[in-house]
């Protein structure tokens, strides 16, 4: 109970300080998902499942704070599609990671009877990791493509999947404290790759030369 208080915490100031013109629904949402999880793990291998469905719908709703709500677009939207073609690659990237995390105590899990993704992959983890690496790469790339974005974004998106790939051939899964280390650095890094690329064809990319194009005219 305790655990699960400390994530509805979180939830509330995280989503509400960050995101405040969040819709009036999204916040009880984002705080029952929260204490839910917990709970969860009792029951089914796949709770991350949830967990990080949770981020990812955070993430979607995170365009309100400009002004400009994703999900209002419509169907045929291509930028719609570029965005929810990217909020699949994080929500794969982070699941990936996650995973590898869960890995660094999967042998006493096992024994205690805990449920994770990581106890249901026992035995054919790298296998796994490995297809969601590539998923994740996948993803990325066609997001960039359904955006027409240029070099900036393709250049960090392909570094960011290799990245995340390689996270996933080196780390020994084994070793604890490695999992550990490739979860909050690895993580890290890709992420802020993939952030750098979008930065950087907002600011230089066919992005920002659309903009300049549409101001002059």
């Amino acid at each position: 109970m305790l655990f699960a208080a400390t994530l509805a915490a979180s939830a509330l100031t995280l989503t509400t300080t960050f995101f405040p013109n969040q819709p009036a629904t999204h916040v009880p949402i984002a705080i029952a998902g929260s204490i839910l999880y917990p709970f969860l793990k009792r029951w089914t291998n796949y709770a991350l499942l949830f967990l990080a469905l949770l981020y990812v719908s955070t993430g979607l709703n995170a365009s309100r704070t400009l002004g400009f709500d994703i999900l209002s677009l419509p169907p045929h939207s291509s930028l719609l599609h570029s965005n929810l073609l990217l909020n699949g690659a994080i929500y794969i990237a982070n699941i990936t990671v996650e995973t590898i995390y869960m890995h660094a105590d999967v042998e006493d899990d096992i024994k205690s009877g805990i449920n994770s993704l990581a106890v249901r992959m026992y035995g054919y983890s790298k296998p796994v990791l490995s297809l969601m690496a590539l998923a994740y790469g996948a993803l990325v790339l066609s997001s960039g493509f359904t955006a027409g974005f240029g070099v900036w974004y393709f250049s960090a998106a392909a570094v960011s999947a290799a990245i995340l790939l390689g996270i996933v051939a080196k780390v020994d899964l084994k070793d604890g404290k490695q999992c550990e280390v490739y979860f909050f650095g690895g993580n890290a890094i890709v992420m802020a790759t993939l952030a750098a690329g979008l930065w950087g064809e907002y600011q230089y990319g066919r992005v920002a030369l659309a903009a300049s194009a549409a101001a002059v005219l």
